[in-house]
């Protein structure tokens, strides 16, 4: 998975229930850890790379009007 900054992604850890814009990037050891913003909520989190799914704009587009 190439994460960047600006990828909208979910955490699969917590369901995929909420999605987030990846605003920064830190490594920890061999780690990446990515700082999000929630697009819908006033909410900021972290989550490893390893725990994000990465969307499509199709596939907000569909989550959303769910």
């Amino acid at each position: 998975m190439a994460l960047k900054i600006g990828d909208i992604v979910s955490r699969k850890s917590y369901g995929s229930d909420i999605l987030f814009e990846v605003v920064d990037i830190k490594r920890k050891g061999n780690k990446k850890i990515a700082l999000l913003n929630a697009l819908f909520f006033r909410l900021e989190a972290d989550a490893p790379e390893t725990d994000l799914v990465i969307y499509k704009k199709q596939s907000i587009q569909k989550k959303v009007l769910l």
